[in-house]
């Protein structure tokens, strides 16, 4: 998969935008607003959120093995070592 960039189009989004126009896999959207809601708490600041992001999208090949975007936040997996 490829790293989405930020860009002057996306650059203006914020939050939960930000994240989702540069997640590899947008399925889901509004369990993953409810996601972005319930982990606020334990989110790490979206600069880090967004490096986790792009690791995943260099680390994964096939969006199929991709978790959704809900899941992903909910097992907090922007802190997974591998």
């Amino acid at each position: 998969m490829k790293v989405v960039p930020i860009t002057e189009a996306n650059g203006r989004l914020e939050g939960f935008d930000l994240a989702w126009s540069c997640y590899p896999r947008k399925v889901a959207r509004l369990e993953a607003q409810r996601a972005w809601e319930q982990t606020k708490r334990i989110r790490p600041p979206i600069e880090a959120l967004l490096a986790a992001v792009n690791k995943l999208a260099l680390s994964t090949t096939d969006k199929q093995f991709c978790p959704h975007f809900a899941t992903w936040l909910r097992r907090g997996q922007w802190a997974d070592e591998d």
